[in-house]
């Protein structure tokens, strides 16, 4: 879990009263992953919230940037990139009713303070690409020699390009005399 303690108590008696904040999350370095996908950070990812008291709860807004490190889905290079999310959250007030319909990010801890930390993560990962690119153009990998075809052709494309009569999808082959259009 990844923990970010924010200190409410000046808000917390002030309903509209609201609290700015910009700094860094410290993450390890593999933290962030998506799927089969890693991400590894090139510097803490940088926020800023903003948290405001509504009454019974307490609501977070904002944004944070990471700098990482993608390895491409298709040809496995290494590539420099960030990722950008905005921060969502919502901590239910001490003593208030919880609504029904309401999904909370925690609660006011007895000490006045809020966990921002788990909103900033999981505003990351469901920003994080599932299949990241270095380009949307990047040609991959061969499939028969593995060779990086951004780099050239391989020589394969010819062999490629036949069907093998094993390949489960090899009796589709004639069903068109042309292709379609």
């Amino acid at each position: 879990m990844v923990a970010y303690r924010l200190n409410v108590r000046s808000i917390l008696d002030g309903v509209g009263g609201s609290i700015r904040l910009s700094d860094t999350l410290t993450l390890d370095r593999d933290r962030l992953s998506v799927g089969d996908s890693r991400f590894a950070l090139r510097s803490a990812p940088e926020f800023c919230i903003t948290v405001s008291n509504t009454g019974a709860e307490f609501v977070a807004t904002g944004s944070v940037t990471a700098p990482v490190v993608a390895r491409c889905a298709r040809c496995l290079c290494d590539f420099d990139t960030e990722i950008h999310a905005e921060i969502e959250g919502i901590w239910l007030r001490p003593g208030a009713e919880p609504l029904e319909d309401e999904e909370y990010t925690g609660g006011v801890d007895a000490s006045g303070q809020i966990d921002i930390g788990a909103a900033i993560h999981a505003a990351l990962v469901v920003e994080a690409p599932f299949a990241p690119l270095h380009a949307q153009d990047c040609a991959g990998l061969c499939p028969v020699c593995g060779a990086d075809r951004n780099n050239g052709p391989c020589g394969c494309e010819t062999a490629s390009a036949e069907v093998n009569p094993s390949h489960p999808f090899a009796a589709l082959k004639d069903l068109y005399d042309a292709p379609p259009r």
